[in-house]
């Protein structure tokens, strides 16, 4: 396999971004994440899951395409809710937005998804790292 590192940002949204994630969601969601990326061979720098959305930076090997790991995340959290917390359920939109960015910027972005949370509440969005198209 050839030498690659790649670095994204990723964000997508509930169904409709209606705020239905709970805590309990959040830590299905997490686990699910953090286990699909280690099985895939991807490296999580930083993941938020907020009540309406989900903000990650994350390095994907080169063999899989970013839409690809998308769809497998949203699915696999998806049944890992409904497995875990039978009587609730994950609904994910179809979009997601991403971008892509340099080592150079790594902790600027690491930073961003942390803060996600006290970012919201200060209205201190930056809007590229914001956009999904459904």
């Amino acid at each position: 396999m050839p030498f690659a590192i790649t670095y994204y940002h990723l964000v997508w949204t509930t169904a409709n971004k209606q705020p239905t994630l709970t805590r309990e969601h959040v830590g299905v969601i997490i686990d699910t994440i953090d286990e699909l990326c280690e099985k895939l061979g991807c490296k999580i720098f930083a993941l938020s899951v907020l009540p309406d959305h989900v903000h990650i930076a994350v390095s994907i090997p080169p063999r899989m395409a970013v839409a690809e790991w998308v769809q497998q995340i949203k699915e696999r959290t998806e049944r890992a809710v409904h497995e875990a917390l039978p009587d609730e359920r994950a609904a994910w939109g179809s979009g997601f937005g991403v971008v892509t960015f340099g080592a150079q910027n790594k902790d600027k972005v690491i930073r961003y998804v942390k803060r996600q949370y006290a970012l919201h509440a200060e209205n201190a969005l930056t809007e590229v790292f914001e956009r999904v198209d459904e």
